[in-house]
């Protein structure tokens, strides 16, 4: 950490880089949660999407569920140790 009984010059050029290092790191958390923003932006229109063709042609909903049921389980990695 900083000790006060060294350079002050030294310890206000600590301080200016560990500002520098918790300024970045706060920039990188703005960045991740644009990106969320935009990801639940681009979720919402693509469920309203569905939403519509469900119901115009009903029968899109039965493929749609089976697609829904699974996508967890194709997407799923499997597990270490675990065999079957």
């Amino acid at each position: 950490m900083l000790d006060s009984s060294g350079d002050p010059r030294e310890r206000v050029a600590r301080m200016t880089e560990m500002t520098q290092v918790f300024l970045e790191k706060a920039k990188r958390h703005q960045n991740v949660h644009e990106n969320v923003r935009q990801t639940i932006t681009f979720v919402q229109a693509t469920a309203s999407v569905v939403g519509n063709m469900l119901v115009v042609y009903p029968p899109v909903s039965l493929g749609c569920a089976g697609i829904c049921a699974i996508l967890p389980v194709c997407s799923s990695r499997p597990r270490r140790g675990v065999t079957t």
